[in-house]
């Protein structure tokens, strides 16, 4: 239970509670540290990590939040993991140029736009499929 759900509540200046937040941002990123190395958390890290995973999970909002005005013809993150996707598949032999292209067919764009996107999301695609591979939640074999 946390101190809201018991309706317990803890007003302080802001400059205090910058502190606060502060102190408490680096405990958490500790203790993130501290499971990227492969290390045990302790017994009060781990509830309040779970605390924190569970909260995260409560408050997913079931809406997206938009901009406002008209809703973009493409997602610059969904081209870039496709396009990676594409180019890194053996059963896919394509050339950046040549994946660019079929994109830009696909999504009614001009390669142009689809070159922004990945100047946008590229690099962050890149890394999102190298990390997959290399803990084999992704592996593309050649196919006979």
């Amino acid at each position: 239970m946390s101190t809201k759900d018991a309706g317990l509540e803890f007003p302080m200046p802001d400059d205090e509670y910058r502190e606060v937040a502060a102190s408490q941002r680096q405990w958490v990123r500790e203790m993130a540290d501290t499971l990227e190395r492969g290390e045990t958390l302790s017994k009060l890290d781990l509830k309040v990590a779970t605390a924190i995973l569970r909260g995260w999970a409560d408050n997913l909002p079931d809406k997206q939040r938009r901009k406002a005005g008209q809703a973009p013809r493409i997602n610059p993150s969904d081209i870039a993991l496709e396009f990676e996707a594409m180019t890194r598949n053996p059963n896919i032999p394509t050339s950046a140029n040549a994946a660019k292209e079929h994109l830009a067919e696909k999504y009614g764009v001009s390669v142009e736009a689809i070159r922004a996107a990945l100047a946008k999301k590229g690099k962050a695609a890149t890394e999102f499929m190298e990390f997959f591979e290399a803990h084999g939640a992704v592996s593309y074999k050649q196919k006979k």
